[in-house]
């Protein structure tokens, strides 16, 4: 793995990054879940966008899902055992979909 890996992927343990050249792949790593949007993996997808924004060699960015599956969509298991979620936790969760959106 090269420091350019670890620059791009750390800490974001359901994404896998590869950097090859100028080309930079980004794979869904949910793989228990058919790679589901879960709002770790949508803050995870917000910031290595982030990180790629500021890096003037990176020509292209390839999306992809971990096995044989791209995403599930959104992740729904555990909603309804969750105790009411507070109003900034509200807020926070009402932010991820166009936080997503803003960073790619």
């Amino acid at each position: 793995m090269s420091a350019q890996q670890d620059e791009l992927g750390a800490g974001l343990g359901h994404l896998i990054v590869r950097v090859e050249g100028s080309r930079v792949e980004v794979g869904l790593n949910r793989t228990n879940a058919r790679n589901a949007l879960n709002p770790a993996l949508m803050e995870h997808l917000s910031e290595v966008a982030r990180r790629l924004r500021l890096r003037t060699d990176v020509s292209a960015v390839i999306l992809h899902g971990a096995e044989d599956y791209f995403s599930a969509g959104a992740d729904l298991s555990g909603r309804a055992d969750a105790p009411r979620p507070t109003l900034m936790e509200r807020r926070r969760a009402a932010s991820l979909g166009p936080d997503l959106c803003q960073a790619w």
